[in-house]
């Protein structure tokens, strides 16, 4: 992680940050924007960065920083899985594998589950989960819905940061 080179002062010389809404906007002129514009731009992986005196930092760091006047010391986790959502009370730092439990259904997966996907070799669903970088494989099913609930109580068992999936 990126140690902080920004300072809580510096940060609120430049920025207002409305805690409410999650949102930066400028106090100054800075570059083409205008003091009272939204900070920042979205990148391709829908997290929000905002460059403060030629430096790229992630918003939600400094939604942290802009309240706590701490830079996180680990990685920021969106509770409710929308990268763009810096309300801080909607961010919490957590550790990579902690965060990793977290994550979304893939969208090229041939199941409707999460830890689910379909072996064509025995015509069944297979369910299978990783943790701590282990894969565990929790059997083969004849529906997609048991391996479903398979996966889910693995997840509840195993995953001790997020144990339930997230709603999205």
């Amino acid at each position: 992680m990126r140690e902080q080179s920004i300072t809580q002062e510096r940060l609120r010389e430049v920025l207002d940050y409305d805690y409410k809404t999650g949102i930066f906007t400028w106090k100054i002129k800075s570059g083409t924007a205008l003091p009272g514009q939204r900070a920042g731009t979205r990148n391709h992986h829908g997290y929000r960065y905002i460059k403060i005196d030629k430096v790229r930092y992630n918003e939600s760091h400094l939604a942290l920083l802009y309240i706590f006047n701490h830079w996180p010391d680990r990685q920021v986790d969106h509770k409710n899985g929308v990268r763009d959502d810096n309300r801080v009370f909607n961010l919490n730092t957590c550790f990579q594998f902690e965060n990793q439990q977290n994550r979304k259904k893939r969208d090229n997966t041939s199941s409707q589950f999460m830890g689910v996907s379909f072996c064509k070799r025995t015509k069944k669903w297979r369910a299978a989960i990783r943790v701590n970088n282990v894969d565990y494989d929790l059997g083969y099913w004849v529906t997609e819905r048991a391996a479903g609930e398979a996966y889910l109580a693995a997840k509840a068992n195993l995953h001790e940061y997020r144990p339930k999936p997230r709603e999205t």
